[in-house]
């Protein structure tokens, strides 16, 4: 049974950014399905909506997460942008798949530039703590 769906600007599913897609979880927050909307925003029952870039991350979530945080924070002070794909190449030992079944933790970044697609001086990255 579906508990929630999230969404946000985009979702990261296996290295490939679905504009607005959707990671439904059921009571245990196990994935039950990723829905790809072709980039339509959709409004289901259920549905938290985030604003930014929803990431699933691998566990140990407080390890990782600091490792993403301090190491995004010293390459935007040399290269002050960082197009999406290229953190997402830069840190996919640290990204998780979206396989259901499964239960995954999220990374929100935020403030990016989304006419570029780069995070930037104003970009920061967030736990999604309530899933957890």
């Amino acid at each position: 049974m579906i508990r929630e769906r999230i969404s946000g600007h985009y979702l990261v599913n296996n290295g490939q950014l679905l504009k607005r897609g959707i990671v439904l979880l059921d009571e245990e927050r196990r994935i039950v399905d990723v829905l790809d909307n072709g980039g339509k925003a959709v409004e289901l029952p259920s549905m938290r909506y985030l604003n930014g870039v929803l990431v699933p991350i691998k566990a140990p979530f407080e390890v990782n997460f600091l490792l993403l945080k301090n190491n995004t924070a010293e390459i935007l002070k040399v290269q002050q942008t960082l197009p999406i794909n290229t953190f997402l190449k830069l840190f996919s030992e640290h990204l998780a798949p979206l396989n259901k079944g499964e239960c995954v933790r999220f990374l929100l970044l935020k403030k990016l530039d989304y006419t570029e697609m780069k995070l930037n001086a104003n970009s920061s990255i967030h736990a999604v703590k309530w899933l957890y």
